[in-house]
């Protein structure tokens, strides 16, 4: 006998009949009321995701940069006073009303096939994982100690790195920044900073007490808060976000004796993400010398969402753009592309080196949706070294059409759902999960295929091959040790 309450709990047939109003509205052109489908097709994914946080808590995440880099610009304009926003915020552009209807529907194409991957990989999860190896094993301790060590060894150098942005900054203001974005360190300096962050990931990837944690977490947190200070919001909110995705991770995860991240731990979250929200405005508009009036709230609060969705931008000018954009340039493996031709021990033995910033080269040669959009339409902000940003939904349609979006965004699904048994898999694995995660959280305003480049790290991996030996050579030595002692 069905529950009263079947249907508003059968996620799946309200998407589907979701889906079909909006088709119906498709037909006719109904902007609006599109906008209005899209929206409730957000609000019934984040409800199924959010009745289960610990295990869909990748999801979750991804939803709201989803909401934030990408539909706020869509919603706002159906329940606020527009005009204020647009005289007010930067980056407003309008587009006519086809161009609108195609980002509308790749939105709703992207979180219907996003949805469809998620779930049908998600029910074969179980709902609390176990990890096949033994994170207290000698081989686990060693690689443990190992990777923190190699973290504050690496953390000076990330360290120099973030300073020199903030000296740019505090310098030449933030467009200076962008300009001279070019590091003058030294090349090692550069290598050995990349290898914080992954260090990090290979401490967590080695599932530690809570206690254990607590310090590795804290600096980079304290280290994701140096980089908000040099203007890259992108970077603190996505590095905050693991360790969030982690958390609740770790309560289905060999948690142990303690709870991760309990009901105070959650609501407190979603508390201060309206606050979070108004202070980076608030930075925005102080990185680009505006006035802040702290006294409407309301307004800085919208205006996040307003500026922070200008990645739909890249969407609809990706679509009006498509004649005059480079021919045969498949933007969405650009990352891949580039990884090979310009990665830092490229530079060093080949001496090859990247286009410069603001470069007509950079726009009309490059692998850069980012950049080729930027320098067709705002060629001045482009010389300065401004930046739309991307978007892997603009880059998959203009590769593929709209199929492109159908697959990545079915890629990306089945990997969200995926990582948290990846987590439990084996530490290296676990590792290229997290920088996966990082990465297809930010691809709503980012590149589609920056997940695989930066997992490829080759700063990391090197370094991780040697631990990954010693670490068996010194759990042998431990079980000779052991036998030795049991014999006598």
């Amino acid at each position: 006998m069905f529950s009263k309450y079947y249907i508003l709990n059968n996620y799946k047939f309200l998407v589907f009949i979701n889906t079909l109003v909006f088709a119906l509205f498709a037909v006719f052109g109904l902007k609006n009321y599109m906008t209005v489908m899209l929206l409730s097709l957000f609000m019934i994914e984040i409800i199924y995701a959010t009745r289960n946080l610990n295990k869909n808590i990748a999801f979750v995440l991804f939803l709201v940069a989803f909401f934030t880099f990408l539909m706020g610009r869509l919603i706002l304009p159906l329940i606020l006073d527009m005009p204020k926003y647009s005289d007010i915020f930067f980056s407003f552009m309008d587009f006519k009303k086809g161009t609108y209807i195609h980002v509308i529907i790749s939105l709703y194409i992207t979180l219907f096939s996003l949805f469809w991957a998620y779930t049908f990989t998600e029910k074969k999860m179980p709902e609390r994982l176990s990890p096949t190896f033994d994170p207290e094993s000698p081989r686990m301790r060693f690689t443990r100690k190992w990777a923190k060590i190699l973290m504050w060894i690496s953390f000076p150098f990330a360290l120099l790195v973030v300073l020199e942005k903030i000296r740019y900054v505090l310098t030449f203001g933030y467009a200076g920044m962008l300009v001279e974005q070019e590091s003058h360190l030294p090349s090692i300096v550069i290598i050995f900073s990349v290898l914080f962050e992954y260090m990090v990931y290979l401490f967590l990837a080695t599932l530690p007490t809570k206690r254990e944690s607590f310090l590795v977490v804290s600096v980079y947190v304290i280290f994701s808060i140096f980089n908000l200070v040099g203007g890259d919001r992108g970077e603190c909110v996505m590095a905050l976000f693991v360790i969030i995705y982690y958390y609740f991770l770790r309560n289905r995860l060999y948690r142990g004796d303690a709870v991760w991240i309990g009901r105070k731990g959650t609501w407190g979250l979603v508390l201060a993400a309206p606050m979070a929200a108004i202070l980076l405005f608030s930075i925005a508009f102080l990185r680009d010398s505006k006035d802040v009036n702290e006294n409407e709230m309301g307004l800085l609060l919208g205006g996040f969402f307003y500026q922070q969705s200008a990645s739909m931008n890249v969407i609809a000018c990706a679509y009006e753009d498509e004649d005059k954009l480079p021919k045969g340039k498949l933007y969405s493996i650009g990352p891949i592309i580039d990884y090979f031709r310009i990665n830092y021990i490229s530079r060093l033995l080949l001496g090859v080196k990247p286009y410069p910033t603001g470069s007509s080269d950079l726009a009309t040669k490059g692998n850069s949706l980012d950049s080729a959009i930027t320098y067709l339409e705002a060629p001045q902000f482009y010389e300065r070294g401004g930046g739309m940003g991307s978007s892997f939904v603009a880059e998959a349609f203009h590769d593929f059409g709209y199929i492109g979006i159908v697959l990545y965004s079915l890629l990306y699904g089945f990997v969200l759902a995926s990582i948290p048994k990846w987590n439990s898999k084996n530490i290296w694995l676990s590792v290229v999960a997290l920088v996966f995660l990082k990465y297809i959280m930010y691809a709503p305003r980012a590149r589609a295929t920056a997940f695989i480049a930066s997992a490829a790290s080759v700063s990391f991996w090197p370094i991780a091959l040697v631990i990954f030996i010693a670490s068996l050579s010194y759990s042998h030595r431990k079980n000779v040790r052991k036998q030795k002692i049991s014999i006598h």
